[in-house]
């Protein structure tokens, strides 16, 4: 071949190989290694690589979606700085209470193959909501749902009916503690509640129930306020 069609080739075979590497940069598969979700009235989902930096965050009820703004780059964010975030914006849309008698009611759970990486999370996301929290005059209620004493049949159960009910495990795992104290409730009736509906019923059920029952946010360590 002459040296002009050689050269033409060696050109082709370099834009090929431009394509290919831009290509795959693009939609390089970014391992999830935890996922995190929030729940203060609004729910969402932050999923998380192996170095602890953000992928993406998802609005899991119609109130998140106005916090959650899709023009907004979450990627390569830290989870601190986002949980900031969304704490502030939180605020801005009067879902956090900073006045008044009320708490805020925050249950997070933190889900990871590894219990080395769910344990940092956990401790981290305390940490970083409590520091937040803390900046608003009322008290705070910080709950990680995993300290949540259900049964293991409803512990089977949350996958599936998390899916279902379209609503978040840690919520869920809430539910099944109300119903514990109180079989006449059900799932299909607190589903719609928020946090702070969910968490008055729980207080009032075990102030009905005293001497306190074991297991159950408050009592024994599970949950934090600030």
């Amino acid at each position: 071949p002459s040296r002009r069609q050689l050269g033409f080739v060696t050109s082709f075979l370099l834009v090929i190989a431009l394509i290919f590497v831009v290509g795959r940069g693009d939609n390089v598969n970014v391992v999830t290694a935890a996922t995190v979700t929030l729940d203060i009235n609004p729910s969402f989902e932050i999923t998380l690589d192996e170095e602890d930096l953000v992928i993406n965050v998802t609005a899991l009820s119609d109130d998140g979606i106005e916090i959650v703004k899709r023009d907004i780059g979450y990627r390569g964010l830290t989870l601190d700085e986002v949980v900031e975030y969304i704490v502030q914006k939180l605020e801005e849309k009067g879902f956090i209470i900073d006045s008044g008698d009320e708490e805020n009611i925050i249950i997070f759970r933190v889900d990871s193959n590894s219990e080395v990486v769910r344990n940092r999370l956990e401790s981290k996301l305390e940490t970083k909501i409590g520091m937040e929290m803390s900046k608003f005059t009322t008290r705070n209620q910080i709950i990680n749902s995993r300290k949540i004493d259900i049964t293991e049949q409803q512990q089977n159960q949350l996958d599936e009916e998390a899916v279902r009910l379209k609503i978040t495990r840690a919520k869920l795992t809430l539910i099944f503690r109300i119903i514990q104290l109180d079989e006449t409730k059900t799932v299909e009736e607190l589903a719609p509640l928020n946090i702070r509906q969910l968490y008055n019923i729980y207080q009032n059920l075990l102030e009905d129930n005293a001497p306190d029952t074991p297991g159950g946010p408050g009592n024994h360590g599970p949950s934090n306020r600030t």
